[in-house]
């Protein structure tokens, strides 16, 4: 009998100590919603295609009020620029918004309604991407599309080459010029769909070399 009281004993302090967890626990939804994601891209059916990336696999995604930042920017490119397309890798840590370039000029000038101030998209945008979640900002890399491949482009056709580059450092420097820290900001060229720009927001990382391992003294 000893032993059977000391194994309810036992019993009883363990689910004593699962119920206090689960009193205690709490429920996040920015560090939730990238799961729930995760398990339906995972029992969707869908199958992704060989040597895919996980960044690569872009998922659609719809906003759920003022969420993380990502969904911040969503909100402000979507209600501002109404041709832009917003989607979401499968983890949920990466967002590429995809639009036409004359939109996204249109977007980034200054307007001269109010006496030539800028509007509210740049400095929200702004704003959103110094807006640390854990601790991090995020960057704003910008691709301009093109038909061919950019490195044949500059052999094939040099002075178009140079026009669209010029194109894309433009929008650089203006919102560089607006605001935004030149360390969360880049521009480049990329194959694709003509007309369009292809932006991308992610955690600016920043790389930390592990540190040296101490060398064994000689015997």
């Amino acid at each position: 009998m000893a032993n059977q009281y000391l194994a309810l004993s036992l019993f009883l302090m363990l689910l004593s100590f699962f119920i206090i967890m689960n009193s205690n626990s709490g429920f996040d939804k920015t560090k939730a919603n990238p799961v729930m994601r995760s398990v339906s891209v995972a029992f969707s059916g869908k199958t992704k295609e060989q040597g895919q990336a996980p960044l690569n696999e872009f998922v659609e995604i719809a906003l759920k009020g003022e969420g993380d930042s990502l969904e911040r920017i969503e909100s402000l490119f979507v209600t501002n620029l109404t041709d832009a397309q917003a989607k979401r890798n499968r983890l949920g840590n990466m967002m590429r918004i995809r639009l036409p370039v004359g939109s996204f000029a249109r977007g980034i000038e200054i307007s001269e309604e109010n006496g030539g101030t800028r509007g509210n998209f740049v400095p929200t945008l702004v704003a959103l991407l110094q807006t640390q979640d854990r601790g991090i900002p995020y960057r704003m890399d910008m691709l301009l599309s093109v038909a061919q491949d950019p490195a044949d482009m500059a052999g094939n056709d040099p002075e178009s080459f140079q026009k669209k580059r010029e194109m894309v450092a433009g929008f650089a420097q203006k919102l560089e010029d607006m605001g935004i820290p030149k360390n969360l900001l880049s521009a480049g060229l990329q194959r694709g769909e003509n007309g369009f720009i292809d932006i991308y927001f992610v955690r600016d990382e920043p790389f930390r070399a592990s540190p040296k391992q101490p060398q064994a003294e000689e015997l």
